[in-house]
């Protein structure tokens, strides 16, 4: 029995798919848009023109920056003193020692104390860490090559971490951290590459000697800095996706970081707003403080 209607049928399969803009206000009255293949997505809701990204933009980054917790991670893991007493690293005058230097000068962490006594040597203090956390540690003899991955500079900076390996046959990037394992910072990775993520982690000498290595300032990223609002936040946003011509946006909130990828065909720009707790509110006025 011959199908109803065949012509119809292969007529609507070759028909683009109908959109609805994401923005509730859209001015295109019904918001379909049976044959428009262009606009932007954010987060994965597509808007039909700069006006409505702008606008879903703004209700997008008011719901991400409100007051959610500090992101500092509760602390359960076994003191790294502990750690090298139990291993006979350490002897307990020595920790006291280190703890009081460190109390004394109110900066820098524990491990780099006993280091700079000369207590214990810096891949004793890189494998306790990897007891504390659970995780593999990358030797310092291990050579660093640039990742296929990049990230954007200012959150290597701030939470000490380094894409140091893509593997796309399991899409996983391997990320290694110098001081804790940042996982809320792994977490917005994966959201923004849709890959997986392992920790590891690495003496700070080798991030620090990576870091330097690594272009400056990078041509694909534009940071800003600074106390926003929503209202400004959006108008920057929807400015960029325009300038750039970018077809895919995402977002994620990270402490006091707002991470945005504009993606265009294979190509890609960060924008970050840092610093400073933006306050959420519509009107067109600058945060006070």
């Amino acid at each position: 029995m011959m199908e109803p209607w065949p012509i119809a049928a292969r007529v609507k399969q070759s028909l683009p798919v109908r959109r609805v803009c994401g923005d509730p206000a859209c001015r295109g009255g019904s918001r379909l848009w049976p044959w428009r293949d262009d606009g932007i997505c954010l987060n994965q809701v597509w808007f039909c023109s700069p006006r409505c990204l702008e606008a879903g933009a703004r209700r997008v980054i008011a719901r991400a920056l409100l007051p959610t917790g500090n992101l500092a991670e509760k602390r359960h893991r076994i003191p790294l003193g502990l750690i090298l007493l139990s291993r006979g690293a350490l002897t307990p005058p020595q920790l006291l020692a280190a703890l009081a230097a460190q109390q004394a000068a109110g900066r820098d962490r524990l491990g780099e104390w006993l280091e700079r006594l000369g207590f214990v040597g810096g891949e004793q203090v890189l494998a306790a860490l990897g007891v504390q956390w659970a995780c593999p540690v990358l030797p310092r003899s291990a050579g660093l090559a640039l990742c296929s991955q990049k990230l954007p500079r200012p959150l290597l900076e701030m939470f000490h971490m380094l894409p140091l390996q893509f593997v796309p046959a399991r899409n996983t990037l391997y990320v290694g951290f110098c001081q804790d394992v940042h996982y809320p910072a792994l977490c917005a990775v994966e959201a923004m590459l849709h890959c997986r993520t392992e920790a590891c982690l690495m003496h700070r000498v080798q991030w620090q000697r990576a870091l330097t290595r690594l272009e400056e300032p990078p041509q694909d990223e534009f940071v800003f800095r600074g106390r926003f609002i929503p209202v400004e936040m959006a108008r920057i946003v929807a400015s960029y996706a325009v300038k750039l011509g970018a077809r895919h946006t995402r977002l994620v909130a990270l402490g006091r970081a707002l991470w945005l990828r504009l993606e265009k065909e294979t190509t890609a720009n960060d924008l970050l707003f840092l610093e400073g707790a933006p306050v959420a509110d519509d009107r067109g006025e600058r945060a006070s403080g």
